[in-house]
Parts: C-alpha cells; sequence; structure tokens
C-alpha cells in the first residue's frame, strides 16, 4: 500500500502489497522531483552581492530559488559596507528590508557573511548577538570592554577611585585650599570630595561685592557689562572697560589752527563753521594752566577784504570793494532858450532808490548868465515804487539858439541804507538856506552828497555855491552875498549801510 514521507511528502510503494502496479511517472517521478526541488530551494542558497547604488545590494544565489515565499533561507557575502537601512533583491524577484530580529536595520560590513530567512516582507539576519546599546568607550572603564556594531572595544574612562588621583589633585584629608566635588572627568567614589590648590583665587580676580570660598571681591572690580562707551567716546591715549573688554581711545586731541570741516548758512543769515572730529580744550580759568586753544582756519577762499564791500566788515576783516554796482551814460542837447529836454531811461533797469544823477552842461553861448538843470523828480526817502521813468532837464539862457549839451551818468549803488532827493531855494544873502533831513543821517562819513545849481544874478560877484553837511539832521546850502537875487538848489542824498 502507498504512502508518504513524512517531510518532503514524497509518494512511495510498499513492494509487497504495490509490487504489481504499473508504475505512473507523474506521481511516482516528476511530483516527488518537484518537491524535492522546493525542499532544496528553501534550504538557501549562496552568493555575493554587488550595489546599484548606496544601501541597495543585488544577489544571484545557487541554488536558486523560484519565488519568494515565507520561509525561504538564503547566505551573501556584502561587497561594500551600508551607510543606511539596506535593501536586498536576490536573483531578480525584488528588493526587500533586511532587518534585525528586533525590527531595526540591519548594518552591513564589507566582506561579512550574513545568513537570513524571508519572513513574508522582509529578510530577517539570524545569529545576531542581539541589540547593542549607546555606550561608547569613553562610558565604560578602562580596561574593561564592550561589544558594539564594530565589534570589541576598550573602555577609556578613568578610575579616580581611591588614590588614583592625578598630579596636582588631593584627596579631602589633605585639606589644602578649596573644596569641589567630583572635580575630575572620570569614576570617583560615591559622595567623595576631593580639594586642589587654586592659586588664581585672589581678591583681585573678584568682582567688588562678592565673595567666593570666603575670599572677598576687590572695590576696583566691578561688572562693565552696562557700559556703553566705544573708542570713539575716549580720548586718544586713554582706555577704559567695556562689557569686560579692554577699549582704547581714538579721539584726537586737537591744538593750534585747525582746518574746518565745511560751512553752511543758517535760515537767519547766519554763518555755520563745522570743526574737525576731535577734543579741543577751553579756556583757562583763574589759576588753571594755560593751553593753546584750537582755532579754526579760514575755510572759505573768498573771504578777502577786495571781495567785501567798502564800509563793511566781515569777520573783522574791513572791505575795500566798491560800492557801484553799474554806470549809465548819456548825453542830449537843448537847442531853444528856456526849453525843457526829457530823456527816458526806463530801459536802464534801475532801481532809482539807488541811483544819483551825475551831468555836466556845455554852451555856444560865451557868456551864459544863467541856467537852471533839474534831474531826477525830487523826492524823499523812500521815492515812489513806481520805476523812475525820465530825466528832466531846464536851461536858461540869455541869448535865444544857443546850443546847450548835457552829458549826464546815471551811477547805481549797491548796499544803500536810503535816497533823498528834493528842492531848495534861497534869497541871496549871508545865510544859508537850511534843508530838514528827516530821519536824520545816521553817519555823515557813509553819505554821497551832491546837487546842482542856478541862480538869477546876471551882474556883481558873488561865491561858488556851495552844498554842505550843517549837522545830522540838516543840509547848509551857501551861494552870492550879493542881495536882491534868487537860488535855487536841486539835491541828491545817498547814506550807506
Amino acid at each position: 500500500m502507498s504512502s508518504n514521507t513524512p517531510n518532503l511528502g514524497l509518494l512511495k510503494k510498499d513492494p509487497m502489497v504495490d509490487g504489481n502496479e504499473t508504475f505512473n511517472i507523474e506521481t511516482m517521478l516528476n511530483e516527488n522531483w518537484d518537491k524535492v526541488d522546493e525542499a532544496v530551494g528553501r534550504t538557501g542558497g549562496y552568493g555575493v552581492t554587488t550595489q546599484p547604488k548606496a544601501n541597495e545590494y543585488e544577489v544571484n544565489l545557487w541554488p536558486a530559488p523560484a519565488r519568494l515565499t515565507a520561509g525561504i533561507r538564503a547566505t551573501v557575502k556584502v561587497n561594500v559596507a551600508s551607510t543606511g537601512a539596506p535593501m536586498l533583491d536576490i536573483n531578480g524577484l525584488g528588493a526587500k528590508p533586511v532587518l534585525k530580529t528586533s525590527g531595526s536595520s540591519a548594518s552591513f560590513k564589507q566582506d561579512g557573511v550574513y545568513s537570513m530567512v524571508y519572513d513574508g516582507q522582509a529578510f530577517i539576519l539570524q545569529g545576531e548577538g542581539g541589540e547593542y546599546g549607546t555606550a561608547t568607550p569613553a562610558d565604560v572603564l578602562a580596561p574593561k570592554t564592550i561589544g558594539t556594531d564594530e565589534g570589541v572595544k576598550t573602555g577609556t574612562m578613568q578610575d579616580l577611585r581611591g588614590e588614583n588621583l592625578p598630579a596636582g589633585w588631593f584627596n579631602a584629608e589633605r585639606k589644602t585650599t578649596v573644596q569641589v566635588n567630583q572635580p575630575l572627568s572620570g569614576l570617583v567614589d560615591a559622595y567623595t570630595q576631593y580639594e586642589v590648590d587654586m592659586p588664581t583665587l585672589l581678591s583681585s580676580n573678584i568682582k567688588n561685592g562678592v565673595r567666593v570660598f570666603g575670599v572677598d571681591g576687590d572695590p576696583n572690580v566691578v561688572s562693565t557689562v552696562d557700559a556703553t562707551a566705544a573708542a570713539g567716546d575716549m580720548l586718544s591715549g586713554k582706555n577704559g572697560y567695556v562689557k569686560g573688554q579692554k577699549v582704547v581711545g581714538n579721539i584726537p586731541v586737537l591744538t593750534g589752527v585747525r582746518n574746518a570741516t565745511g560751512t553752511a548758512k543758517w535760515g537767519d543769515g547766519s554763518l555755520a563753521v563745522y570743526p574737525e572730529r576731535g577734543y579741543q580744550q577751553g579756556g583757562a580759568g583763574e589759576g588753571e594752566i594755560k593751553v593753546t586753544v584750537p582755532q579754526l582756519q579760514n575755510a572759505e577762499p573768498q573771504l578777502k577784504a577786495e571781495n567785501i564791500r567798502a564800509g563793511a566788515s566781515m569777520f573783522n576783516i574791513p572791505g575795500t570793494a566798491g560800492s557801484i554796482k553799474r554806470v549809465v551814460r548819456g548825453s542830449t542837447t537843448i537847442e531853444q532858450g528856456r526849453d525843457r529836454k526829457s530823456v527816458d531811461i526806463r530801459s536802464f533797469g534801475l532801481n532809482q532808490d539807488n541811483t544819483l544823477l551825475y551831468f555836466t552842461v556845455r554852451t555856444a553861448e560865451f557868456y551864459p548868465h544863467k541856467y537852471r538843470v533839474q534831474g531826477i523828480p525830487a523826492g524823499s526817502s523812500p521815492l515812489p515804487s513806481s520805476p523812475l521813468s525820465r530825466i528832466d532837464f531846464y536851461l536858461d539862457f540869455e541869448g535865444v539858439g544857443s546850443i546847450k549839451y548835457i552829458e549826464y551818468q546815471l551811477v547805481e549803488y549797491e548796499g544803500v541804507k536810503r535816497r533823498m532827493a528834493g528842492y531848495a531855494s534861497r534869497d541871496t544873502g549871508s545865510n544859508p538856506a537850511i534843508v530838514n533831513l528827516s530821519p536824520a543821517v545816521t553817519d555823515m562819513s557813509k553819505c554821497i552828497l551832491i546837487g546842482s545849481y542856478s541862480t538869477n544874478q546876471t551882474t556883481g560877484g558873488h561865491y561858488d555855491p556851495l552844498l554842505q553837511f550843517g549837522s545830522v539832521s540838516q543840509l547848509n546850502l551857501y551861494g552870492s552875498t550879493n542881495p536882491g537875487f534868487r537860488e535855487d538848489w536841486f539835491y541828491q542824498l545817498i547814506e550807506f549801510y
């Protein structure tokens, strides 16, 4: 009677009972061979891995398994050490993770031979020594050893128990200077105290107000953590401490004449001068040591006397520049006696408040007996705001038909404080005509006074006319001393600042 083997289930015949049966190739031969082949495949083959990329391994086992099923064994030799979680593909049946029995990823070493069983999801390493902890040689007392992924390692931790102390350290019985607990790196007895010499434990090394092991801090040692000074806040050659660091000052000390770094003008007209960066010591008081106070050097090359108006001073520099802005010259003629000629000056663009008229008269009459010339219309300061439009000239001669030539100059000045112009008359005699000035002149040395003169006197001697200041508040007009005649004056006055 036929039966099956207990492990592989191979079919076998009883020769006594089944001896006369016909031999069945399929059941007695082929099926049995398939079972043997599958059993051999599960026992696992051997191969050397290749690595197409990091931590991915491929291997062809012999004998080769037909498929991946739970329980298949494999033995491989690793060609390159892994640097992360390894994956293994045997005979192209698909890459699967390789794990330790704990479920964590395996770690391959180069040329290591590893046996593993496929559990249906991953290859599980066999024969591993278990998990390793996180201890390193520094955590193990020398000369003890510890197993690691990299093999057995020898501990390096010092044994400082008992008398195993390095030079310079003493046990508690020595009673030296400072007592510290477990001062060294190594294995010590529980609750053991050690002492060490500390030559730097000095008052000068301790902050004021602090006591360290019975030593009081030095009053000169203070915290500088809240200090804000920088090198630019201290004089050159001085130093201080800020946040525990020594800071050397760099502010230069200025002496003698210095160069200004710039100038500007304030809105009120004041001049702002900017000195160079640095420290300048002020003037010394009574009993103090006299010092050289730095002075700023002239920062404006155009600040010269010839660039300052005459009569003015700038930074104690008296000006020498002329105060004439411009001069307009011209001439005209009058061809009949007792006639008037007007000159239109609107195109000149002069400021009438700052302008004086100068003129001379020439005539073909050999002996003119009387004449009168009127210039810019009379007025007092300030003149009308409307622009000056003309100059009127009047000439009276006894001879009719004589040609009179008038040459004039209009001079416009700068820095004019005010201008006055007007007429004044007097009967000839010894007393001058008086012109009262309102307001009075501030400084006669800063005035220009001119005038033109006419008289109807035809015979007898007379003095040359004279126009002068009587005082700051009046003008005196002098002329002929012969009575019975009339004299006329046209005067102009400009006062400068």
